[in-house]
């Protein structure tokens, strides 16, 4: 009950760019009260004209599939991990030492 009375107080604003390697396809989303959103969606217009429609729906499919969400986000971090570990076997082929950073 709290966290509904509070919710009158709060604007979430966020993004599925990075997160959902989505990367370069700017979509964004804002969470507020209906006043607040209807103020951002006036100042919205005025800014850009138009979003990617497909990455639109893209990011609407993640956002509403907390399943797909977890899955995709676990797919990038495997495949950031067999590139990092790709990188670390070719520096060490190559006789130099990997940097800290990229040895698990």
């Amino acid at each position: 009950p709290a966290m509904r009375e509070e919710a009158e107080h709060v604007i979430w604003l966020g993004g599925v760019s990075k997160a959902f390697s989505m990367t370069g396809f700017r979509v964004g989303f804002a969470r507020a009260p209906r006043r607040v959103l209807e103020l951002l969606e006036k100042n919205q217009e005025a800014l850009i004209s138009c979003g990617v429609p497909f990455a639109q729906r893209g990011a609407a499919a993640i956002l509403s599939d907390r399943a797909l969400a977890a899955e995709t986000i676990a797919a990038a971090i495997r495949t950031y991990g067999r590139r990092r570990d790709l990188a670390v076997e070719a520096l060490t082929a190559a006789g130099l030492p990997p940097p800290r950073a990229l040895v698990p």
